[in-house]
């Protein structure tokens, strides 16, 4: 991940800028209040889950686009806070990636999606 990722909220008020929408126009048609899209488009807010999918129905962007823009925001800022550099690894790169695999196996097979007799835990 790129050290230098963009608030997902520069990018959202870029678009309706290019859009020829007026930022209170856009907020009314959203269904939010005017200061919920500007501390947004100010880079002071969070594009949320419901405000994700309300950005998915007026402007058929997926609600996916806006929300992975702003967790790599969000863990951009985390990486740099120097708040997690006291915590060790607790397993080699290796063993958490093949338990991972395990666990997403299995629990993938709980729901159907994979036939659990495929999976191959030695």
């Amino acid at each position: 991940m790129s050290n230098n990722v963009i608030h997902p909220g520069r990018v959202l008020r870029a678009f309706i800028e290019f859009l020829l929408l007026s930022k209170s126009s856009a907020a009314s048609h959203l269904g939010v209040s005017r200061a919920t899209l500007f501390r947004i488009l100010g880079e002071d807010g969070r594009i949320t889950t419901d405000v994700a999918m309300r950005l998915e129905r007026a402007f058929h962007v997926p609600a996916l686009y806006w929300l992975q823009r702003q967790a790599e925001f969000d863990i951009q800022q985390a990486a740099n806070s120097g708040d997690y550099q006291g915590i060790g690894r607790l397993k080699s790169s290796s063993e958490t990636c093949d338990a991972l695999s395990l666990a997403e196996g299995i629990v993938t097979a709980d729901y159907g999606h994979t036939d659990l007799e495929a999976l191959q835990i030695d």
